[in-house]
């Protein structure tokens, strides 16, 4: 089948198929990247979420944890979830919210 359909195919197109792919791919990920910081209060991130979305926004909304920026490998650390930790187990205590939003997102799995 495939072999009536075989077409001549340069080497030099294939290398700069791969070079415009990759620079496509290196501007969608930097622009989504720059979007989301920019979205201090989770807007961005939330439309990908499904069942754990009322959590998620609980952390970055209401405990105010940002999302992890720096760059490891060019020695930029930023602020961890890890180091603000603090915040999201003083938000399990009695009244610290968190009971009720888990219970959101268990009565929303229940109810699929």
């Amino acid at each position: 089948m495939f072999d009536s359909q075989q077409a001549s195919i340069q080497v030099g197109s294939v290398s700069k198929f791969q070079e415009e792919a990759n620079v496509m791919i290196y501007e969608v990920l930097k622009t989504s990247r720059e979007e989301m910081f920019a979205s201090e209060d989770g807007k961005y991130s939330e439309k990908y979420l499904g069942k754990t979305r009322e959590l998620y926004l609980f952390v970055r909304r209401d405990l105010g944890v940002r999302t992890r920026r720096g760059d490891v490998a060019s020695g930029k650390h930023g602020v961890t979830v890890g180091s603000l930790v603090g915040k999201i187990v003083k938000s399990m205590e009695f009244n610290g919210g968190l009971g009720s939003v888990l219970v959101k997102v268990f009565e929303g799995i229940r109810s699929k």
